[in-house]
């Protein structure tokens, strides 16, 4: 008799405890119609972390939550500690796994996203571009005529640093007589800075010739600042400045010249489906007479041939103040040329 009460006991006192941890528990129905029963030992504005006495903690995304009735017992509020089994807390120490999720700003992500496309152009071999083209344009201006011109690409980019180099010719002639005759160039080096790789810092050597404008050599280095407000594959926007000096040899009698300058530019491009629309300014202003200056403009339509092939129409308009002799202000082509990059 008394072997049977001691049984019934043990028995009845089980029952209670199993009740008892279901009584004193949150239950969570969720939208599929599944039920949850446990203890929220953590809670943030987009999770429920769950303990339900079986294995570890359960993370529940609120988002999927149709009703949670909570444990009157228990204040609405994040709980930092909880009893847990000896035998979980030996599992988590061994796996080493944090249950604590992270809630990041738009500002973390973003620094991680830079971080980790930083560390992604560390470790980056060197990336060449190689571009050629070779086209037709008409001229207007000191020279009216057809003219060939071709213009060479070479560009290195590895982690933050950049070097590029550009020729460029254009041809032309008229009754077995050379028409026009220019040739431009470009050496520059950029290498980028700051948080997010957005500013950069340049030293540039700007060259050209121009035989039917009275320029036998025109240099300008300059050295400078620039910043990149966006360097997506859809869409591109950056300005720079810098200080240079011009240095100009005439080819006639004209005494050759130096000034300083000032050296604003500034580049657009936007995709639109496969077609890209591009803007390209920059100018020379005189550091000590603002009225004499040369702008240098450059708009482009860009259709894609293949990968590799391009079809580009281009409209490059050279502004001069104050040119020499009896040539023209204002001096324009419109361009039409196959782009291959190799």
């Amino acid at each position: 008799m008394s072997n049977n009460l001691t049984k019934r006991s043990f028995f009845l006192l089980a029952i209670i405890v199993l009740i008892s941890n279901y009584v004193c528990a949150d239950e969570i129905l969720m939208r599929n119609g599944d039920r949850i029963t446990g203890k929220v030992i953590d809670e943030n504005l987009f999770e429920l972390k769950v303990y339900t006495g079986v294995d570890r903690p359960i993370v529940v995304n609120k988002e999927f939550i149709r009703r949670h009735d909570r444990d009157q017992d228990q204040p609405e509020k994040k709980v930092e500690k909880v009893y847990v089994p000896q035998e979980i807390e030996e599992i988590n120490e061994e796996k080493q796994v944090s249950y604590e999720p992270e809630v990041k700003s738009e500002k973390s992500k973003e620094v991680d996203r830079m971080a980790e496309r930083q560390e992604i152009v560390k470790n980056a071999v060197s990336v060449w571009e190689r571009k050629i083209s070779l086209g037709y344009s008409q001229s207007g201006g000191n020279v009216e005529s057809t003219d060939m011109a071709f213009d060479l690409l070479l560009s290195k980019k590895r982690d933050v640093y950049e070097n590029t180099i550009k020729l460029g010719g254009v041809f032309s002639s008229a009754d077995n007589r050379s028409t026009a005759r220019k040739f431009n160039g470009m050496l520059r080096t950029a290498t980028s800075f700051g948080s997010n790789n957005k500013w950069y810092r340049y030293l540039k050597l700007d060259g050209d010739h121009d035989r039917f404008s009275n320029i036998d050599q025109r240099f300008v280095p300059s050295v400078g600042l620039g910043y990149w407000f966006s360097d997506t594959d859809g869409f591109k926007a950056m300005v720079e400045a810098g200080l240079g000096a011009e240095y100009t040899n005439f080819r006639d009698d004209t005494k050759n010249e130096t000034r300083a300058v000032f050296v604003p530019r500034a580049f657009v491009e936007k995709k639109l489906k496969n077609m890209r629309l591009s803007q390209e300014m920059i100018a020379y202003p005189s550091l000590k007479d603002s009225t004499e200056y040369r702008i240098h403009s450059e708009t482009a339509v860009t259709n894609p041939i293949s990968d590799n092939v391009f079809l580009r129409f281009s409209l490059i308009d050279d502004f001069n103040s104050r040119p020499n002799g009896d040539t023209e202000k204002n001096d324009y082509r419109m361009t039409s040329a196959l782009d291959v990059k190799f």
